[in-house]
């Protein structure tokens, strides 16, 4: 019969293991079936490593239905086991444990790699996979040394833990190494007055806002749409489904100028990943008949250009 202390000693032991063997093919291979089965353990290992943490405030957090908990079906393996974002719920909400907003959301960026890997073609970027793994090991090293006390684990559980500290800094040195070589072409860009954003695929400061709108890292390049979308979406973490399910608002408008779905809303500043038009708050208003944004100048009677048109034509008609 396995004891509490194997059953403790699994999860992490398997979650170090996993990520420890998923890091030497990224570093190393341009193998698509290397670099496939990489994301597919570091994404499990990550998760079987916040599952030990949840453990450690009480065995039953981990069954998805803790109702349905007990020692037996834990002993055995045989129950539904909590699915990722019921265990950062329970972290946070239960366990009074932190997970920031940035490491969620790297995390969760390489599940997504995951979910396309396991359901569609496989089509990544290798930087872009090496920077997004970098960026969530630099959290889950942190995640572990916060909550869990390692020496109180197994030999091969902290060796394997050594291990994948010394494999990490590779990665921290190969975005070193690569943002070392675009230093000079950033700041021409940047005296150009090119804007720079932080890629949706890679997470690192090199997607130049102009119109080739590629990532110089990793080499991420799509239609404006996407990447207006892809921005939203993974850097500031909001998902439109979700925004407008709950009565929220998913901040992507049609551009006033370009009229793409481009225009990106924060707070008070209005810009558009098409044309690259920017606006203040107080330089835009919705028509009042059709709810699109539009530039407001003296004498618009509330509306855009099209509906006064189309308004001024009616009248005229009736006339």
């Amino acid at each position: 019969m396995r004891s509490t202390k194997e059953i403790e000693f699994d999860l992490l032991e398997n979650g170090l293991d996993f990520i420890d063997n998923s890091l030497k093919p990224i570093l190393e291979s341009k193998n698509n079936h290397d670099l496939k089965y990489s994301v597919l353990h570091i994404s499990a290992g990550t998760e079987l490593i916040l599952k030990e943490i949840l453990r450690t405030e009480h065995w039953s957090l981990i069954f998805e239905n803790i109702d349905t908990a007990n020692f037996q079906k834990l002993r055995t393996g045989d129950f539904q086991s909590a699915s990722f974002e019921t265990i950062l719920n329970r972290l946070e909400n239960i366990a009074d444990i932190e997970i920031s907003e940035s490491a969620k959301r790297y995390i969760r960026e390489l599940r997504k790699k995951r979910n396309r890997i396991e359901h569609f073609a496989f089509k990544e970027i290798d930087s872009a996979i090496k920077s997004n793994v970098s960026k969530v090991l630099s959290h889950v090293l942190e995640i572990i040394r916060e909550n869990l006390d390692i020496k109180k684990y197994s030999k091969k559980s902290q060796n394997l833990f050594k291990d994948i500290l010394k494999k990490s800094a590779k990665f921290q040195e190969f975005t070193s190494l690569t943002n070392a070589k675009l230093k000079n072409r950033l700041e021409e860009l940047q005296n150009q007055k090119v804007r720079l954003f932080d890629c949706p695929e890679c997470f690192q400061h090199t997607l130049p806002l102009n119109e080739e709108l590629e990532c110089l890292f990793c080499g991420y390049q799509d239609t404006p749409e996407n990447v207006a979308y892809a921005y939203i979406e993974n850097i500031w973490g909001l998902n439109e489904y979700s925004e407008v399910k709950d009565g929220g608002y998913f901040p992507l408008e049609t551009c006033p100028k370009c009229e793409q779905r481009t225009l990106l809303i924060k707070d008070d500043t209005f810009l558009c990943f098409s044309c690259v038009n920017e606006w203040k708050a107080d330089e835009l208003r919705n028509c009042d008949w059709c709810n699109r944004l539009y530039e407001e100048s003296d004498g618009d009677w509330g509306m855009c250009v099209d509906c006064k048109e189309e308004r001024m034509e009616k009248l005229m008609n009736d006339d």
